[in-house]
């Protein structure tokens, strides 16, 4: 075998290892996806984030500075399931409150179907910070904004 054909071989057997383990991190990122910050970590604090039209409740709402795992779901007990409201898919938006009062994103998960939940995980500093839903859907040539309906919530880091 000459040489050319043994470095093709190496280069063609290095991309299928590579497509491989490229298939096999993405997985079934529909069941449950993970948008991260950080490396995932066991010793994160673990925040449940529930997401309802029109509403965003978390529990706890205060926690110590370091990691942190938003586990946020989508309640399936709307009282409007025909979607004719909307609110069928959430956002979770994690972001600083700034001493002018706007706000700087930290992070997001989007997408989050009826039944679903998606982790976040971030390094947060102490602060005040605020959940939010920024998702704007047209529903009957209406738009409805669920930030504007009530989804948000002030959210503390000591």
């Amino acid at each position: 075998m000459n040489l050319r054909r043994i470095v093709a071989l190496g280069a063609a057997s290095a991309a299928v290892a590579t497509l491989a383990m490229l298939g096999a991190a993405c997985g079934n990122s529909a069941a449950h996806h993970t948008t991260t910050s950080i490396t995932p970590d066991t010793s994160a604090t673990q925040v449940a984030v529930q997401l309802s039209n029109w509403a965003i409740k978390a529990s706890p709402d205060r926690v110590p500075a370091g990691i942190i795992q938003f586990v946020a779901t989508h309640q399936m007990d709307h009282s409007m399931m025909d979607g004719s409201q909307g609110g069928e898919t959430h956002d979770l938006d994690v972001a600083r409150k700034s001493a002018d009062g706007s706000y700087k994103m930290m992070g997001s998960v989007k997408d989050i179907s009826m039944g679903e939940s998606k982790s976040l995980y971030l390094t947060l500093e102490p602060g005040e910070y605020e959940l939010q839903c920024n998702v704007v859907e047209q529903v009957d040539g209406n738009a409805i904004s669920h930030y504007a309906k009530g989804m948000h919530e002030t959210f503390t880091v000591s």
